[in-house]
C-alpha cells in the first residue's frame, strides 16, 4: 500500500508519495522504504506522474515503463494534459517490445488462476454449509459449483465490454490459449467435478477478464498524470486505473479528471491509496468512525417502531399500519441526520480548507502535501497496523513557467559521486 496525494491551485500542482512498498513471498511479507513512486513523464513539457496500487504493469516495473515512454516522446508537447495521457495510454494500448506476448499469456493465466481460486473459495463456502446436515454426494456438489459459476458467468456477460473490445476478441483469446485456461481450471478445481458447461463458462470467463468492465480489487495499477498541456495555463489531472496487456491491448479506463480555473474549481486536494488520514483533515470526521455513526443511528432507528408499538399498544387491527408509519418516520429521520451531518462537514471543514488551498503560493503547496503524506506515515507508526507507509517522501511541484522541479526527492545513489550522470540527465 501506499499513501499519496496531488494538490492543485492556479499556480501549479504539487504531487506527494511515500517510498514503502509491500513485498509478499513464500517467507512472508517484507515493506520495503525505497520505492519510487512519482516521475517526470516529460523532459520538456510541465507533466508529472504518479503511480499506485500494482508497482508493475504485466511483470514490467512503472520506472521503467515511465522512462522508455519519455524517450518515445522525446520533445513532443501537446496542447492539453488530456491528450498527453490519451498518448501514454496508447503507448501501452498496441504492440510493444516492452510486453512480449509470453508474458502476455502469463498475465492472462496468473489473473485467470486467481480468479478461479475466489470462485473455488465460494464453492468450499457453499459445500461447508451443507456438510453441516451431512455427507454430500458427487452429483450435489458438482450442482452447487456450478451454480456458483453460472453466478459469476452471468456477471460477466452483464458487465460492458471496454472502448475496442469485441466478442471477437474474446474469441480470439479462448482460441489461443484454450489449452492453458483448460489446465488452470484443471488444477484449481481438480478436487471438484465440473459439468461441461460451468467448464464451457469458465472458459468464456478467461475470454473476458481483459475485455470486460469489471477490475479486481487487486493487482490494479492507477496511474495520475497531471500538469499543464500547451495552451493551458492552469493544471489538470486525470486518473486511470490499468490492470495489464493481453493479445497487444491494455485494460484500462479513466476513472477521473479535473481542471482548475476557468469556470472549473479553484483547487483540488486528491489523495490516493490509504486516505483516511487526507480525509480526516478535510473532512473533520475519520471515515471510518462516520460510518459507524450511520450504522449506529440507523440500527437504533430501525428497532423504533418496535419499542413504540410496545409502549403505545395501539389496537390490533392498527398496529402493522402504525408499525409502518413509524418506520418510515424513522426512515426520514435517519436520512435527515447523515445529511446534516455531512453537510456541516462540507461547511465548517471541507469548503474552509479548499478555499484556502485556492490562494497557496506554491511553495505552501509543496509543503501541504508533504505534511499529509507524513501524516498518514506517521499513524501507521503508532498504530500496530503494518507501517505500509513510510520511507522518504518525494515531493514534485509542477508550474506552468518552471515545469517540474523536485522540492525532495531520494536517490539510491550520491550525485555528488555521479556527476555524468546527472550530465547525462540534463543534457
Amino acid at each position: 500500500m501506499t499513501a499519496e496525494i496531488a494538490i492543485l491551485n492556479r499556480n501549479g500542482v504539487a504531487l506527494a508519495a511515500d517510498s514503502a512498498v509491500t513485498v509478499s513471498g513464500p517467507g512472508g511479507t517484507k515493506i520495503y522504504a525505497t520505492a519510487n513512486k512519482v516521475f517526470a513523464l516529460s523532459r520538456h513539457g510541465p507533466v508529472g506522474v504518479m503511480i499506485f496500487g500494482n508497482s508493475e504493469i504485466t511483470a514490467v516495473p512503472w520506472e521503467t515503463v515511465i522512462k522508455v515512454y519519455r524517450k518515445t516522446l522525446g520533445d513532443r508537447r501537446f496542447p492539453t494534459l488530456s491528450a498527453y495521457g490519451d498518448d501514454f495510454v496508447q503507448f501501452l494500448n498496441k504492440r510493444n517490445r516492452l510486453f512480449p506476448a509470453v508474458q502476455q499469456r502469463l498475465e492472462l493465466m496468473g489473473s485467470f488462476h486467481g480468479y478461479c481460486k475466489a470462485i473455488l473459495g465460494e464453492i468450499d463456502q457453499e459445500l461447508d454449509k451443507l456438510l453441516g446436515s451431512g455427507p454430500v454426494s458427487r452429483v450435489k456438489a458438482e450442482t452447487v459449483a456450478g451454480a456458483v459459476i453460472q453466478s459469476h458467468a452471468q456477471q460477466w456477460i452483464r458487465a460492458k465490454y471496454l472502448p475496442g473490445r469485441t466478442p471477437s476478441y474474446v474469441n480470439r483469446v479462448i482460441g489461443i490459449w484454450a489449452v492453458d485456461i483448460d489446465h488452470v481450471v484443471n488444477e484449481v478445481f481438480k478436487n471438484i467435478s465440473l459439468a461441461p458447461p460451468s467448464r464451457r463458462a469458465l472458459r468464456r470467463i478467461a475470454g473476458q477478464l481483459f475485455a470486460k468492465d469489471l477490475f479486481p480489487e487487486d493487482g490494479v495499477s492507477g496511474v495520475v498524470i497531471a500538469g499543464f498541456g500547451e495552451r493551458q495555463h492552469f493544471p489538470s489531472i486525470v486518473v486511470y486505473q490499468l490492470e495489464g496487456i493481453v493479445m497487444d491491448r491494455l485494460k484500462y479506463k479513466r476513472l477521473r479528471s479535473q481542471t482548475i480555473g476557468a469556470g472549473n474549481a479553484e483547487s483540488v486536494v486528491m489523495p490516493f491509496a490509504q486516505r483516511e488520514m487526507v480525509n480526516l483533515f478535510m473532512e473533520g470526521i475519520d471515515p471510518d468512525f462516520l460510518e459507524m455513526v450511520g450504522a449506529t443511528v440507523t440500527g437504533i432507528l430501525s428497532g423504533l417502531p418496535d419499542l413504540l408499538i410496545g409502549q403505545l399498544k395501539p389496537p390490533r387491527t392498527r398496529s402493522r399500519a402504525v408499525h409502518n408509519q413509524i418506520g418510515k418516520i424513522a426512515k426520514t429521520l435517519g436520512t435527515e441526520f447523515d445529511k446534516r451531518l455531512r453537510e456541516y462537514s462540507r461547511t465548517k471543514h471541507v469548503n474552509p480548507i479548499v478555499q484556502s488551498v485556492g490562494s497557496l503560493p506554491k511553495e505552501e503547496l509543496a509543503a501541504m502535501a508533504e505534511s499529509l503524506v507524513n501524516l498518514t506515515s506517521f499513524k501507521r507508526r503508532v498504530t500496530r497496523d503494518l507501517e505500509t507507509v513510510g520511507g522518504p517522501i518525494d515531493v514534485a511541484l509542477i508550474s506552468k513557467g518552471d515545469g517540474l522541479v523536485w522540492i525532495k526527492r531520494k536517490h539510491y545513489f550520491s550525485p555528488a559521486l555521479n556527476p555524468q550522470f546527472i550530465a547525462d540527465y540534463t543534457r
